[in-house]
């Protein structure tokens, strides 16, 4: 775990940037605190496939440049990690301390922002139908890979990314569940790592 901080405008460097700043170190030159955060960031390795960690795994929720900056980063908030890019929600337990951290290093950041009430969004109705399933019986027999549909009768979809990063999984046994409510669907289930909600898409037949 990264026991540092990123400046909260820090940005990734592209290479020729990377290159001159190493120039520099070996000149025996010193690099400024936005150059050396965006040096790292530039050397921040992607995050694997499949998560090795819950920290990780959480991580992988969170947006690439999305306008709304709260949702690039991962957030903590009272003893729990989250987060999310819109269309996904990753959430588990930590003893971090409260703030953002970056998604790549899991630094800590300080961006002025104000996150939604994630418990809102995730919060389950008491009205909506629930359906146990496994990710192979949600691809049986559904033609075309992304979107998957969860069966031709219906017109929602769910992007197949999502639900392969929320599982951690390719197995066709990996268990999840699908809340029905006003003929739209989205997707809960836990893995070792968390809890996670998948929403739906419309799509047309």
């Amino acid at each position: 775990m990264a026991h540092f901080s990123l400046s909260r405008t820090a940005r990734k460097a592209n290479k020729k940037a990377a290159y001159d700043m190493a120039v520099k170190l070996k000149k025996g030159e010193t690099l400024n605190a936005n150059e050396l955060d965006s040096l790292l960031l530039y050397f921040a390795p992607s995050l694997p496939k499949k998560a090795t960690s819950a920290m990780q795994w959480v991580a992988k929720a969170a947006a690439i440049n999305e306008e709304r900056k709260y949702l690039n980063y991962v957030r903590v908030q009272n003893g729990t990690a989250y987060a999310s890019d819109g269309g996904r929600i990753h959430i588990t337990e930590t003893e971090l301390p409260e703030g953002w951290y970056c998604p790549l290093t899991l630094a800590s950041v300080t961006p002025d922002l104000k996150a939604p009430d994630y418990l809102r969004v995730t919060k389950r109705r008491a009205d909506a139908a629930t359906t146990r399933a496994t990710l192979g019986e949600l691809t049986k027999g559904i033609e075309g890979k992304n979107p998957y549909l969860f069966h031709t009768g219906l017109d929602t979809a769910v992007n197949e990314n999502y639900l392969l990063d929320a599982l951690n999984s390719q197995d066709d046994d990996a268990v999840f569940e699908y809340e029905e409510y006003n003929s739209s669907y989205r997707i809960h289930g836990s893995h070792d790592f968390g809890d996670f909600i998948v929403m739906p898409m419309r799509v047309k037949p």
